[in-house]
């Protein structure tokens, strides 16, 4: 009897359902887990709820003056001319290794050069012109401590990490 009037009165906290686990589900149907590849976590769950979503509304291409429909290919922009000339009228920010192309969001690089250091580090050598040249130069030759040899300082070289890494450096920072 004893054994009885237990589980009686511990019956309810067994059978209690337990909270389902956060998963990050699929923004377009909101079923399945988002679809990740390589470590990039995409908004969607497969490439049929892709196809098939609503994606954001169209935007006007970013160049002023312009009020063709911007494409993510090209930055919003409406064409790649379109993307070019902002970046040499100063509308846009410039890619950090071509200068040619406008920046993407939450990157310094452009796409065809996010696209070029995504898998591997690369080097980039240093304008010896540009400032940062110059301020390695003369951080360099100023900790220079030989009395008999005189530094040279010709080339400098700066590395360019992959994506991935430049985010969890950044989220780590």
């Amino acid at each position: 009897m004893a054994s009885l009037v237990k589980n009686v009165v511990h019956w309810g906290t067994n059978n209690r359902a337990k909270p389902p686990a956060q998963v990050d589900l699929c923004e377009i149907c909101g079923k399945k887990p988002k679809f990740v590849d390589k470590g990039f976590k995409h908004p969607y769950c497969s490439r049929s709820c892709a196809r098939n979503g609503t994606g954001p509304s169209p935007s006007v291409c970013l160049l002023q003056g312009c009020r063709a429909t911007g494409k993510t290919a090209f930055a919003n922009f409406c064409s790649e001319v379109h993307a070019r000339e902002s970046v040499r009228l100063g509308q846009a920010e410039g890619c950090e290794l071509c200068d040619i192309q406008p920046r993407i969001a939450g990157s310094t690089l452009c796409i065809p050069c996010d696209r070029l250091v995504r898998e591997e580090p690369r080097l980039k050598e240093l304008n010896p012109d540009g400032k940062t040249f110059k301020n390695l130069r003369a951080q360099f030759l100023s900790e220079w401590e030989s009395p008999t040899v005189s530094a040279v300082f010709e080339k400098a070289y700066e590395i360019i990490l992959p994506r991935d890494v430049r985010v969890r450096h950044e989220q780590f920072s």
